[in-house]
């Protein structure tokens, strides 16, 4: 579970940085919990580290609450550093646009809508961010995930408009990472139950994506909606 703008503050309007995820999941559900390894901070999930042991290597998957700010991005780094032989997943809310791009308030300003650091949560807008203020896309490439070798992968949402985007980068030890964003809220019903399902192919080289509404029972077969996305170096 990760954290969106609507779980925090007021009503749900992200003015303030105040969440009842630790009230209503006080622990990891299911199995979750039995494969969650650490938390920023204890009782709270928000921000959380899971390792789940497979035959020929440990996925680890990185949990990053709403627009993460500078101590948690610091927390992020040391759980990497000490879990270095991890391939990783990040997931995130609001880290790619709609474009392809990384959300980039510095450089794109209030042409990308709905950056993080635009709501209430982020302390000062737009400014050099301290321990209070919120990362972006673009700052948590700079200072989270091109640093860390076994990252593969970031998952995203929050974008409105077509609610899909893919950029492929190299991080800083020539580690691909595939950056995905997926939202559906703009259908029907809140997303016509549509959910974005990943599967590892057993070669250990890609990513296979497909959209699948398990309200409406079929798939759905656009171009954004699959494919399959390199892994390199391959887990495997």
């Amino acid at each position: 579970l990760v954290t969106g703008n609507h779980d925090e503050g007021t009503s749900g309007t992200a003015d303030r940085r105040t969440t009842l995820l630790d009230h209503y999941y006080p622990k990891a559900p299911g199995l979750a919990e039995r494969v969650l390894a650490e938390t920023e901070h204890p009782g709270d999930i928000e921000n959380a580290y899971y390792r789940v042991a497979l035959p020929r290597v440990t996925l680890g998957v990185l949990a990053l609450g709403w627009a993460p700010t500078k101590p948690t991005v610091e927390w992020a780094s040391r759980v990497l550093d000490r879990y270095r032989h991890d391939r990783v997943i990040i997931a995130t809310h609001a880290y790619l646009y709609f474009d392809g791009t990384r959300y980039d308030a510095a450089a794109k300003g209030t042409t990308q809508e709905w950056n993080p650091r635009a709501y209430g949560t982020n302390h000062p807008a737009f400014d050099t961010p301290d321990d209070t203020g919120s990362y972006d896309g673009e700052m948590l490439w700079q200072a989270l995930v091109r640093r860390h070798p076994g990252v593969f992968a970031v998952l995203s949402g929050h974008v409105l408009a077509n609610g899909t985007g893919v950029l492929a980068s190299r991080g800083d030890h020539k580690n691909l990472v595939q950056q995905v964003l997926v939202n559906y809220q703009m259908l029907r019903e809140g997303g016509l139950g549509y959910l974005r399902l990943l599967e590892i192919l057993p070669d250990g080289k890609s990513l296979r994506m497909k959209s699948y509404s398990p309200s409406l029972g079929v798939f759905a077969t656009g171009e954004d909606q699959i494919g399959d996305l390199a892994i390199d170096p391959p887990l495997w």
